[in-house]
């Protein structure tokens, strides 16, 4: 019995669809590869075993880029355009190219970074093409905490929504305003959030925020109404484990925003 590919598994490059636009079938289940470990091993001398510092200094791995490739087939110009055709549209759209890359089996999250044709062969029954990759250690949330949808469609099986956690939070002058996020919300990537204040007074609010992986140190910062991006207000919960813990004080609704990434 023929089995007929309907486009399943497939890969969205930028916005050009694997099947759809190029009528590309994956040669096996399209799988990212995992990044490695930037490793800091120290071998001393008469010590047994080695000094293992690939914690140190954030407490927490950091990745190297993600590498590997991803394998099509196509039939012999069984569509409207001939291979070459074909192959020239997908050279002059990917190869060298920096584009965001969405698996189908997978379409709550993008990766980022450069593609490069690599191999292309051919033989009686197909062509076939190998698309290097050299991507961003995280994938990330097609959306934003306060944002729109980045791409459509959104995956409402697998799909995570949790806005209502971080857009317009009410904040009240009588209340400690404390929260508690885990990886769950912030994902596993150290992000720097977009903070908008909408004070009652038109005073700004105290943001106060600690990461349990640094210690539960409260830091405080003075914020003014409208956006506020600072590089010191970083959230990060690299392990399952760990929370960030904000408190706030003053009156009014505040917003997080940021997108959340996961390995």
């Amino acid at each position: 019995m023929q089995t007929i590919y309907s486009g399943e598994h497939s890969v969205i490059f930028g916005d050009k669809h694997s099947w759809e636009d190029w009528g590309l079938v994956p040669a096996s289940l399209p799988i990212i590869a995992m990044p490695e470990v930037n490793e800091n091993i120290i071998e001393v001398p008469g010590m047994n075993g080695v000094v293992d510092l690939s914690d140190v200094p954030l407490g927490f791995p950091t990745y190297k880029l993600r590498e590997g490739s991803l394998e099509f087939k196509i039939a012999h110009d069984t569509s409207e355009r001939t291979w070459s055709e074909t192959y020239s549209m997908i050279a002059s759209y990917l190869h060298g190219r920096r584009r965001t890359c969405i698996l189908t089996d997978d379409r709550s999250y993008y990766y980022t970074g450069r593609f490069k044709i690599s191999e292309l062969k051919s033989d009686k029954m197909c062509n076939t093409i190998t698309i290097d990759y050299v991507l961003d250690p995280f994938k990330e949330m097609i959306w934003t905490t306060c944002g729109d949808w980045e791409w459509d469609p959104f995956d409402f099986i697998y799909g995570e929504i949790t806005q209502g956690d971080f857009k317009n939070i009410p904040v009240s002058a009588s209340s400690t305003n404390l929260i508690r996020w885990d990886q769950n919300q912030i994902g596993a990537k150290p992000v720097v959030p977009t903070i908008t204040v909408n004070s009652a007074g038109g005073n700004g609010m105290e943001f106060r925020y600690a990461n349990s992986i640094q210690g539960n140190t409260f830091k405080s910062f003075q914020l003014s109404d409208g956006e506020n991006y600072n590089p010191q207000i970083e959230f990060a919960c690299p392990d399952p484990d760990n929370f960030t813990a904000i408190s706030i004080i003053g009156s009014g609704t505040i917003s997080i925003d940021f997108r959340p990434g996961r390995l």
